[in-house]
């Protein structure tokens, strides 16, 4: 599952960026705090597409629910789920499986994405507001840079109306991933939506690697 590995790993990057604000308490001003106080109070609905330039050049899409610390996301033929505890990142086409315990996903965000999710008002300082475009939108920018050492240089999110246009994170090995959203859909909260995967359901013919 290597390749597709490193493949879905930046799709959840992209996700993240829209994902951590569903239990972040980094301080945001203007739509990035109209938008999180949305998405705390919410279960959200979005699909994106994705590019990535650098070493590797990657595009795809995928769609994503997010829901407290809790997530899923289908993309590039991988899904991967969330119940806030553990991690199933899941390769039907290949019957491949690796579960792993957010808990101690540590800080490698590139690889990890979990981490991120749940570690952004530690990682992020408060944002920086300008005017700038996004797919040649006029756009309320809102910058982020890393408070300590991260993979990741600086995030940048795009607002037109109070509305999310996409996200931008650049990482400190040069690679930037743009990606747009759009069919987002703030829901009220499910307390029955469930967020893990039942791998015990799955015949002998699947590989599954628990590293829980």
């Amino acid at each position: 599952m290597t390749r597709n590995r490193i493949k879905i790993s930046v799709v959840l990057l992209s996700a993240a960026a829209l994902l951590f604000l569903s239990h972040s308490d980094a301080k945001a001003a203007g739509p990035v705090e109209s938008f999180l106080q949305k998405m705390n109070s919410s279960l959200v609905e979005f699909t994106y597409s994705f590019s990535t330039k650098g070493n590797m050049t990657i595009k795809g899409d995928g769609k994503a629910t997010v829901q407290g610390d809790s997530f899923f996301v289908d993309g590039n033929g991988m899904e991967i789920y969330c119940d806030g505890k553990s991690r199933w990142t899941v390769d039907s086409y290949s019957k491949e499986a690796i579960i792993e315990d957010v808990s101690e996903v540590g800080q490698d965000f590139l690889t990890n994405p979990a981490a991120f999710l749940s570690s952004f008002d530690k990682v992020f300082g408060e944002p920086k507001m300008s005017k700038g475009t996004f797919s040649g939108k006029s756009a309320d920018v809102a910058s982020f840079l890393p408070i300590g050492k991260s993979n990741v240089s600086s995030m940048k999110m795009f607002f037109a109306q109070g509305e999310l246009l996409g996200a931008e994170l650049s990482l400190v090995d040069g690679s930037v991933t743009e990606f747009k959203v759009s069919g987002m859909n703030f829901l009220p909260v499910d307390k029955e939506k469930v967020f893990s995967f039942k791998d015990k359901d799955l015949d002998s013919s699947w590989v599954v690697t628990d590293l829980r």
